[in-house]
């Protein structure tokens, strides 16, 4: 099974997903299944890091990464907003072919990632690993089936839309003076 990172191109702000999976739940295997760490960047530059040059944003334990394990991407195998990428990351499909390539989710978007496709926390579950997520979801919310902890992820602590504020974990309404509070841990407001 090989993952790629994947790296946006426009620096307006920075969130880290982070999976992990644990070791101790191996059910048809004599050995340990490795972990799993996938952190995801979302819209992040070029020169945002350490190892492209920034000497400005520290980024040591990236720079580490890069350095002594070669990883290293070059290319943006991305679209170019956040939620098409996400989708195609989770899904292991193109935006195009799931008819996201040009949306981006809002609180008002009145669908979400089909649930006709397998994401990969769901196949990662079912091969007997724990999914969790940390960070933005960004990929529909309008009912509870189509949230973190009801797409294949064990538990899930962030929020669902895509502009909160870090402070407040406020959302705002597009197009309106509301807003609401957007950070969840599973489905609880945290």
């Amino acid at each position: 099974f090989h993952m790629h990172a994947c790296l946006m191109s426009s620096l307006s702000w920075l969130i880290l997903l982070y999976w992990s999976w644990l070791l101790n739940y191996t059910p048809c295997r004599s050995q340990q299944q490795p972990n799993i760490l996938f952190i995801y960047v979302d819209d992040v530059g070029f020169n945002d890091f350490g190892f492209n040059g920034n000497t400005e944003t520290k980024t040591p334990f990236l720079d580490a990464l890069v350095g002594d394990e070669s990883l290293y991407i070059e290319r943006n195998y991305v679209s170019f907003v956040c939620s098409p990428t996400r989708a195609q990351m989770l899904s292991g499909r193109y935006a195009s072919h799931l008819g996201l390539q040009h949306n981006v989710f809002t609180e008002n978007t009145p669908y979400s990632l089909t649930r006709q496709v397998s994401l990969l926390s769901d196949e990662l579950q079912f091969n007997g690993y724990r999914t969790h997520l940390i960070g933005k979801w960004h990929l529909g919310f309008q009912a509870w089936e189509y949230t973190p902890t009801y797409r294949g992820f064990h538990t899930f602590n962030g929020y669902y839309n895509g502009e909160e504020t870090y402070f407040t974990h406020l959302a705002s309404v597009k197009g309106t003076d509301l807003s609401y509070y957007d950070l969840r841990d599973n489905e609880t407001p945290d």
